[in-house]
């Protein structure tokens, strides 16, 4: 959309379009351009004009508006969480970067997976970590610290109740 603005070979994209919206006052949106790394000022009933007539730009900011509300929402409810469904969630999304087996009855990390580690990924004290893992290791969810061993089903079964959507 930003070629049916100016020429195609002058422009490289739209600056922060959907996010100026929250400015009450702006008068013109900055659209890079690929030439000296100048900036192209577009009047601001002009842009207002192309959005009213053009779908595609209607369809690309609505887009970009619920992606935004999206990881928003998704933010906030992981604030809410308890350290321990953190951790759960976390070892879980670890795993899965890592490209862990799920197959086997057991996940077994990596040695620099550890406490230290864990405490500062989700911003943590050392002592917290070691708590929540003492409590995984009661719950049999643990089988070890060093490396950190998790048992597969109990930890799908632990995440399925925190998380239900899971």
């Amino acid at each position: 959309m930003p070629q049916k603005i100016m020429k195609p070979i002058t422009i490289f994209g739209i600056e922060n379009l959907t996010e100026t919206f929250q400015e009450e006052n702006l008068m013109e949106y900055r659209v890079k351009g690929l030439e000296k790394g100048t900036f192209y000022k577009i009047n601001k009933d002009y842009m207002h004009l192309l959005i009213a007539t053009d779908p595609e730009l209607q369809q690309f900011i609505q887009n970009q508006l619920i992606n935004h509300l999206a990881n928003i929402s998704s933010r906030y409810h992981y604030s809410q969480y308890a350290l321990y469904q953190k951790l759960l969630l976390e070892l879980y999304r670890i795993a899965c970067d890592l490209d862990l087996s799920f197959e086997n009855k057991t996940i077994v990390f990596p040695t620099y997976i550890s406490i230290s580690f864990l405490a500062g990924y989700l911003r943590a004290g050392r002592n917290r970590i070691s708590e929540q893992l003492e409590e995984l290791a009661q719950e049999e969810i643990l089988l070890s610290r060093k490396p950190i061993t998790l048992v597969t089903r109990k930890l799908f079964q632990k995440l399925q109740e925190n998380f239900s959507s899971f």
